[in-house]
């Protein structure tokens, strides 16, 4: 079950991205924050902070800056864990994560570079 919902979390917002679905471009509209992430090379960054205080439209302007520096968008993956159906999920789930992305994207495994951006974790 677990997969199923991953899998299709996965690619709703492949798709998303895909399509252009936010005003033309790879990411929903946002007010842009004065805020830099720490640049420490195979490191995991965190964002962290109150509720409502723009976290998420933080980690979209992020998106978007690699977008802009020619990233490809496939290789940043959104996964927002704000969904009735993963409530209950323990850390020792999130491997699922990647390997539903690697099974949906083989030729992104072991291939290419790829940004999993987990939000609501």
């Amino acid at each position: 079950m677990l997969n199923i919902v991953l899998r299709r979390r996965i690619n709703e917002r492949h798709n998303q991205a895909k399509n252009h679905r936010f005003s033309g471009c790879a990411h929903p509209p946002l007010t842009r924050r004065d805020i830099r992430l720490p640049a420490i090379s195979g490191k995991a960054t965190a964002v962290i902070g109150m509720r409502r205080t723009g976290k998420t439209t933080f980690i979209w302007q992020v998106i978007g800056q690699r977008v802009k520096q020619s990233i490809v968008r496939e290789a940043l993956l959104y996964f927002n864990f704000e969904d009735k159906r993963l409530a209950g999920q323990e850390a020792a789930n999130l491997h699922c994560v990647v390997e539903e992305y690697y099974r949906l994207n083989p030729d992104w495994r072991d291939q290419k570079r790829v940004v999993f951006i987990l939000d609501e974790i």
